[in-house]
This record gives C-alpha cells, structure tokens and sequence, in this order.
C-alpha cells in the first residue's frame, strides 16, 4: 500500500471516506494485490456497494471472491467495480456451490 503523507506535526493525513479505506486494505488483505487501476471508479462503487450492503457484507463478498477463484465456473471478480456487477452472479454461484459442498463460504 502506498505511503500516505504526513501533516506538519508527523501525524499521517488519511483521505476520503474510512469505511471505503477500510474495504480498499481489506481486499488488499484478502486478495493479496491492491487496487491500483482506475481508483476513483472503485471508490465510486464501493461507496455504493457499502451504502446498499453494508462494509461487512461487502467484506464478506471479498472472501467469496477469493474463493472463487479457485472455480473456473464462478464469476471472476477483479476489482470492486466487478464485485458490484457481478454480486448477483457470485450470490448465485455461492447458492449452488452450497449446495454441493459444505466448506463454502455462506453468502445469505
């Protein structure tokens, strides 16, 4: 992750909203790569996503993203602007998966 600058007195000078910064270093977590292409629209997305969702089922989603990647049948899900699109895609996916397995991550 990038290096924030610091204000005069050394303390670090955090942008935009917190809860968007917490789902941007949580999908760096759990995906292991940082969003670095077209920040603004994920910011966007996310902001919506979090509005609608909640910051904890949007997390919740960016396990499951994770985990589909190991399908070749789920959707692929490369940013939260894809997460967005795809939500409906992954809810379903989820749904059928569960239905088999019992180590899937429950999206309901």
């Amino acid at each position: 992750m990038q290096e924030l600058p610091e204000s005069s007195d050394g303390a670090v000078v955090s942008y935009g909203k917190p809860t968007i910064n917490a789902l941007f270093e949580h999908w760096e977590q759990v995906m292991g790569y940082p969003i670095t292409v077209k920040k603004t629209e994920n910011r966007r997305f996310a902001n919506l996503l979090i509005n609608r969702e909640g910051l904890e089922r949007v997390k919740q989603y960016v396990h499951a993203s994770a985990y589909a990647r190991s399908d070749q049948y789920a959707p692929r899900i490369t940013s939260i602007t894809d997460l967005y699109y795809k939500w409906d895609k992954l809810t379903d996916w989820g749904k059928r998966k569960q239905a088999h397995q019992t180590d899937v991550i429950n999206l309901d």
